[in-house]
């Protein structure tokens, strides 16, 4: 008899973006719970409450009011902080009301590399990876570009 490991792959999103300004500059917006709160989420998002705890495992919690009315809760756990490089954290939904939040009940996993570039600006790469279904990774793909669409709005 012959067993065979079954091999899951789960969707993930992968998306980068430039910025005209220093990857110190963008490790700041990504790590601060007040500036945290002035870009996270796509537009109509609200950031009522953000807390960040920047050590590995440290908790960043935010608490979103949604265009629709309904309130979301997001947890991420830090698993990896390399000063103005990197950033890697757990992410998972504590209270699901969006429309990507639905599908995850399970912890997933976001890495955010901060590459300078020759020109003072920075490439930010985002993976997140351990969705569940091709559903959940087009809602998050989704809201990750509208939070850097409004990222982009709050640097300038």
């Amino acid at each position: 008899m012959s067993l065979q490991a079954a091999v899951v792959e789960y969707p993930i999103v992968h998306l980068k973006r430039t910025y005209q300004v220093s990857a110190d500059r963008m490790f700041r917006a990504w790590t601060r719970a007040n500036e945290l709160s002035r870009w996270f989420g796509p537009e109509g998002v609200i950031v009522t409450d953000a807390r960040v705890d920047l050590k590995i495992g440290g908790v960043m919690t935010l608490t979103m009011n949604m265009p629709d009315g309904g309130q979301t809760r997001l947890k991420t756990v830090y698993r990896e902080i390399i000063l103005n490089e990197r950033l890697v954290f757990t992410w998972q939904w504590l209270s699901p009301s969006c429309e990507g939040s639905r599908e995850v009940e399970e912890e997933t996993l976001v890495t955010v590399n901060f590459r300078p570039l020759a020109d003072g600006g920075t490439e930010v790469d985002i993976v997140h990876e351990g969705l569940p279904t091709q559903s959940a990774r087009d809602s998050h793909k989704k809201g990750w570009n509208g939070c850097l669409d409004c990222l982009q709005i709050s640097l300038a």
